[in-house]
């Protein structure tokens, strides 16, 4: 080779490189989303509405990582609101509940009260690269009573294999009570507590008035979020609580070889 082909082939080599270090990580996982929306009126008191907002994966790395998320995003826009069948598709799992429905309806005529059935679930991607491919589903639903109830539940997979990740595969042994130090300190600065004010005096309801976490976590480009849903540390009327906790505040109890390496690659 002349070294005049030698030179351009090492420019251009030298310019892909600086071009792939300056890229940002392509997603991982291509998907594709479609709407299911179905409306039932029995009467103007009585009706059930369905609007479900489905995310169908189309790519992954590997089949066995596409298929695995499937199954559990499957799982999760089946899951019923009322009763305890098992369904294969929306479609099922909108006709068992109007089917629960109609049943009931002869006796809410003849008590002269309205029933309506609602559900709204959707799905929002919260990560897409480094390996990972984290959601949080969004769902209210009503049955009846004195008023809906709204869930984010939060769900973290390895892209690469499909496998859900655990607190244990992303922190170093013993990290539990440390971390639950430091979501302690973010959830007191959100609720503007001090740190010896007395939870159960704030209206909380931690176990032994002691701050706790649950397993309702979410991994995001630059934080770890917990989030505590109605009723489950408060009243209804508290709403739902949120805490994320900067990665930068914890790196020291992060397993390096785990999930969140990205963040000692940046």
């Amino acid at each position: 080779m002349s070294k005049k082909y030698f030179l351009f082939f090492s420019v251009v080599i030298l310019l892909g490189s600086f071009t792939a270090c300056g890229q940002k990580k392509e997603a991982k996982i291509d998907y594709h989303t479609k709407t299911f929306k179905k409306l039932y009126e029995a009467d103007s008191m009585r009706a059930v509405d369905f609007n479900i907002e489905i995310i169908v994966l189309d790519n992954a790395p590997t089949p066995a990582a596409k298929d695995s998320i499937n199954k559990y995003l499957s799982q999760i826009y089946n899951a019923p609101i009322m009763g305890e069948y098992k369904v294969n598709s929306i479609e099922e799992l909108y006709d068992s509940t109007l089917s629960d429905f109609k049943r009931e309806v002869p006796g809410s005529i003849e008590m002269g009260y309205p029933f309506n059935v609602a559900l709204d679930r959707k799905i929002n991607v919260a990560m897409n690269e480094n390996n990972l491919f984290t959601f949080v589903v969004n769902q209210y639903q009503f049955t009846g009573g004195a008023h809906g109830m709204t869930y984010l539940i939060n769900y973290n997979f390895d892209a690469t294999t499909g496998k859900q990740i655990t607190l244990n595969e992303i922190f170093n042994p013993g990290y539990k009570e440390i971390l639950r130090q430091r979501a302690e300190k973010y959830f007191r600065l959100k609720n503007n507590l001090e740190p010896n004010d007395n939870l159960e005096d704030a209206g909380f309801w931690f176990e032994n008035n002691r701050f706790s976490l649950n397993e309702n976590f979410l991994l995001e480009k630059d934080s770890l979020s917990f989030m505590y849903n109605q009723y489950e540390i408060a009243p209804y009327a508290f709403g739902q609580f949120e805490i994320k906790i900067p990665y930068s505040d914890i790196e020291n109890i992060i397993n390096k070889d785990g999930a969140l390496k990205f963040v000692f690659e940046k």
